[in-house]
């Protein structure tokens, strides 16, 4: 794998899934309120060889300012080649059956920074990593989680759109455009059930279907996935092993395949 396909695919990783997710929320359980922090590692890759991207990495931490239904939520996840640091209100309703979090993004990073006059042509024939620079992204983000989970069958949406401004225009190899302001919006929806319970562990299986489009762009990604959660882990650990097939033409096409691992502290 050379350096030019390396970079701009580990970029990827968040923008494909690797999005932090607050631990499950159980609607039959009210007394359930998110973690003081919550700790994300991610890994995500091809699973057919010689084609796809090469492994994305993800590190991230969420910090609420008090553990309480209603709090300030702050953030900063590095994505390989940038840093966003985040904040806003978090606010969990009905036992975790409602979840809302609003931020204010900063992203300094190294991106594909274009020249003026540049066209969307120009910015293909860059050569990544060697044409990356300093630059700057600022914007606000809204995310909506919607949970049901009852006995054995959990229900899951996921609705975030963002906002997203530049000092300078960038090309984004994933959604293969050049933006000076980026629009928005991820769906995401999921069916679990319960395969095993015991006395503290949970095992859910799920299929999910993720959807990314934006302003100029109606499909940034298509996946539709299979996986496995395993809670409890060990102690305040939630292990998430997903299988998905890219449908969007493109590098993120075919198998692949996501890992995280989220480490609620109280």
């Amino acid at each position: 794998m050379t350096a030019r396909r390396a970079a701009p695919a580990l970029l990827l990783a968040l923008q494909l899934g690797l999005s932090v997710a607050a631990a499950p929320a159980r609607a039959d359980d009210s007394s359930f309120l998110p973690p003081r922090w919550l700790l994300t590692f991610g890994l995500q890759g091809p699973l057919q060889p010689g084609g796809g991207l090469p492994i994305g990495l993800l590190a991230r931490v969420d910090f609420l300012l008090e553990r309480a239904a209603s709090a300030l939520l702050v953030h900063a996840a590095f994505r390989t080649v940038s840093l966003e640091i985040g904040a806003g209100p978090n606010v969990w309703a009905y036992g975790g059956f409602v979840s809302f979090n609003l931020q204010a993004l900063v992203e300094p990073g190294f991106y594909l920074l274009l020249d003026a006059g540049a066209t969307l042509d120009d910015a293909r024939r860059l050569p990544d990593p060697a044409s990356r620079r300093i630059g700057f992204r600022y914007g606000a983000s809204a995310q909506l989680n919607v949970n049901y989970r009852k006995g054995r069958l959990w229900l899951y949406s996921r609705d975030t759109a963002w906002a997203k401004g530049r000092l300078a225009r960038e090309y984004d190899t994933l959604a293969d455009m050049a933006w000076d302001t980026e629009l928005a919006l991820e769906l995401a929806n999921a069916v679990f059930v319960n395969a095993w319970r015991g006395a503290r562990r949970r095992l859910w299986l799920y299929a999910e279907y993720t959807h990314v489009m934006a302003v100029g762009n109606p499909v940034i990604a298509a996946r539709p996935s299979v996986g496995l959660v395993i809670e409890q882990l060990w102690r305040g650990a939630t292990l998430d092993v997903d299988l998905s097939y890219g449908l969007r033409e493109g590098p993120t096409r075919g198998l692949g395949g996501i890992l995280v691992l989220w480490l609620a502290l109280p």
